[in-house]
């Protein structure tokens, strides 16, 4: 149950992120030479997480576009999935520290760990204040979601443009 006049946010973040999960196959695909490397196979520490990112777009907005009958139900399961994707980023921080080949700047780290632990503390905050009558609460759930999209894209450009340049 989301606040009136929400539903085309919703619908253009699913729509968008589902077609850049699409294009991120399509990149993977012409990359796919690179997975026989050794540097290869590092690349899914960054691949991964950005598909992980586009899901959570899709996820939460097309859980917030069901017709729930009261706001608690959908603010556990976007609580829960984003508890579940701090976890994630903690892994994902592990894994990408074990890469000998790589010198990441501070705008990858930021992107890559430091925004997605921002948008998941905020989505789980702003779930919680939804459920209590915070009347910002929903521009918060919507900004959470737009930061991780924009996230996503990002890292799916970063990867485009890294795969052709390691091959």
């Amino acid at each position: 149950m989301i606040p009136a006049g929400w539903e085309n946010f919703y619908v253009v973040t699913a729509s968008a992120a589902a077609t850049l999960i699409g294009l991120m196959f399509v990149v993977i695909t012409l990359g796919a030479d690179i997975a026989k490397t050794e540097r290869g196979k590092g690349v899914a520490q960054f691949v991964t997480p950005t598909f992980v990112h586009f899901g959570g777009v899709l996820f939460s907005s097309l859980v917030l576009l069901v017709p729930w009958p009261s706001v608690l139900a959908p603010c556990i399961i976007l609580g829960c999935s984003a508890a579940a994707a701090l976890i994630y980023v903690a892994f994902t921080i592990r894994g990408v520290s074990r890469l000998d080949f790589l010198n990441l700047s501070w705008l990858d780290y930021l992107f890559y760990f430091g925004l997605p632990f921002l948008a998941d503390v905020g989505l789980i905050a702003f779930a919680v204040g939804l459920t209590s009558g915070i009347a910002y609460a929903p521009y918060g759930i919507a900004a959470t979601i737009a930061l991780q999209l924009l996230v996503a894209v990002r890292n799916s450009w970063n990867v485009a443009l890294w795969l052709p340049q390691n091959r």
